[in-house]
């Protein structure tokens, strides 16, 4: 609003550079009300893009992490390659447990072994994450369960006084599924190993006619030498009557 509130008359020149004034007023308000709301939309869209870009870089990350522990799978490595993954990345200590709680594996910075407390803590926190599908936090420890279906394998317990970003809980959890299907395959690899021992056994027992060439390539599977000398001891068992 322009005004001259002095009580007189106006000329109409006067009244024609007051409307004047109050447009120029009207645009240079209305210009600054516009550059307010573009700065504003510039600083949403900053803050979005930096949002953006960290999300980007999180999942990178991520999936950096993944490719590494896959790869460990691959040349055949163990629970402990995985788990020294999960600490060069998120830092802390990782403690490897088995289905019973028993330590598998320790990798990361000095830290005393989990106490009982703690271990119940962390059973009953495993179950939680394994029904959940997400890492649970307990007091400076982040639970990831490992399990296959119903079963579960063991436990991923990651102890850091830090924050743990939601993408950093996702590499616990793709740590938690690679470190299954680890234990899985040994466990094949085991069941596997005692059949064609006990099979290898029989055949070398029975005398039934097989090849020597395959005979010595199944022994070298289970890493029996045949050529080396053995010695082989036979027991009869028999139930022992009860007497009455």
């Amino acid at each position: 609003t322009a005004a001259n509130r002095n009580e007189r008359p106006f000329e109409p020149e006067e009244v024609a550079l007051l409307g004047s004034l109050a447009a120029h007023a009207a645009v240079a308000i209305d210009n600054a009300r516009l550059l307010e709301e573009t700065r504003t939309a510039l600083e949403e869209l900053s803050t979005a893009n930096e949002e953006i870009k960290a999300r980007s870089a999180a999942v990178e990350r991520a999936a950096r992490a993944h490719d590494r522990m896959t790869a460990v799978v691959v040349r055949g490595g163990g629970v402990e390659d995985v788990a020294a993954i999960v600490t060069e990345l998120l830092g802390g200590t990782l403690y490897v447990l088995d289905a019973d709680s028993r330590q598998l594996a320790t990798t990361g910075a000095t830290a005393a072994p989990l106490n009982e407390e703690e271990l119940v803590g962390v059973s009953a926190s495993a179950h939680s994450a394994r029904a959940q599908g997400r890492t649970v936090r307990r007091g400076d420890l982040w639970i990831a369960s490992v399990s296959s279906g119903d079963e579960m394998l063991g436990t991923l317990v990651l102890r850091t006084p830090e924050e743990v970003s939601d993408a950093d809980q996702r590499i616990l959890e793709r740590a938690a599924l690679v470190t299954a299907l680890l234990l899985l395959f040994q466990r094949s690899v085991t069941e596997a190993e005692g059949r064609v021992r006990g099979e290898l056994l029989d055949d070398l027992l029975s005398g039934r006619p097989v090849g020597a060439e395959a005979l010595a390539a199944r022994a070298r599977r289970v890493n029996v030498d045949l050529d080396a000398p053995h010695v082989v001891r036979c027991a009869r068992y028999g139930a022992r009557e009860r007497r009455r």
